[in-house]
């Protein structure tokens, strides 16, 4: 008995071709074989995690759709993946609201942006002044 077929093989498969990539330079890419990648794509062989996190950052495709079809929106690039992996890292202190500091920051840089290019009438620059926070470290 086979085993049922999630897609995870289609959407690797749907990934090299649209990089125009051969299974050789798609395996040299992710760090895999050609082999395993042509069993990747018949769903004959499970994909490892370290060759599915290659795939979504060096193809620049969501882990969440190439594992369930769902969520394609893709990390850009390196400083957006940066900007997430601090943000995570930042909930690892809850004590400390690190989350709340770096959405209030980016919220402020935001309208800063706006006011500054005209976009959001009523907002005035700050004046170079940034939001505090008490983050209990002094």
């Amino acid at each position: 008995m086979s085993a049922k077929k999630t897609g995870i093989g289609e959407r690797i498969r749907e990934t090299r071709l649209k990089m125009a990539l051969s299974q050789e330079k798609f395996a040299a890419l992710v760090e895999s074989s050609k082999s395993s990648i042509s069993g990747y794509e018949t769903e004959d062989v499970p994909v490892p995690a370290d060759v599915l996190r290659n795939i979504s950052l060096k193809c620049k495709v969501s882990a969440d759709w190439l594992l369930t079809g769902e969520n394609p929106e893709i990390v850009k690039d390196a400083n957006e993946r940066h900007l997430i992996e601090a943000f995570r890292e930042a909930g690892k202190y809850p004590e400390h609201r690190e989350q709340e500091g770096i959405i209030k920051y980016a919220d402020w840089r935001i309208r800063e942006c706006r006011a500054a290019y005209g976009k959001e009438k009523g907002v005035q620059p700050d004046k170079g002044k940034t939001p505090r926070h008490k983050t209990g470290s002094g």
